[in-house]
């Protein structure tokens, strides 16, 4: 496991990078269901519970989730010590 390493000048607990990249997928998978759960929810104030149940059968949730897991999918810096900006490359985009 890595050393936790944060720039002197920020504030904040000592987390490790494999913490904070734990903390953030939990947080983009709870945004994912929550912005999958409102559409839902829209389609079905629009156009009744058929079609939104219907239209949550079609959406490949594997597909939706597939960022998540890719680490190729979004990554930072190519190396440890690349100052470079991070940068998430779209899955379609490969």
């Amino acid at each position: 496991m890595s050393e936790p390493r944060r720039d002197a000048s920020r504030n904040g607990p000592e987390r490790s990078p494999e913490e904070l990249a734990r903390l953030l997928k939990a947080k983009a998978r709870s945004a994912a269901v929550g912005a999958l759960r409102e559409g839902l929810e829209e389609i079905e104030g629009q156009y009744g519970q058929h079609v939104a149940d219907e239209v949550a059968g079609l959406v490949d949730v594997t597909g939706v989730f597939a960022g998540l897991d890719d680490h190729a999918a979004g990554t930072g810096a190519d190396s440890k010590d690349d100052d470079g900006p991070w940068e998430l490359k779209s899955l379609s985009a490969r």
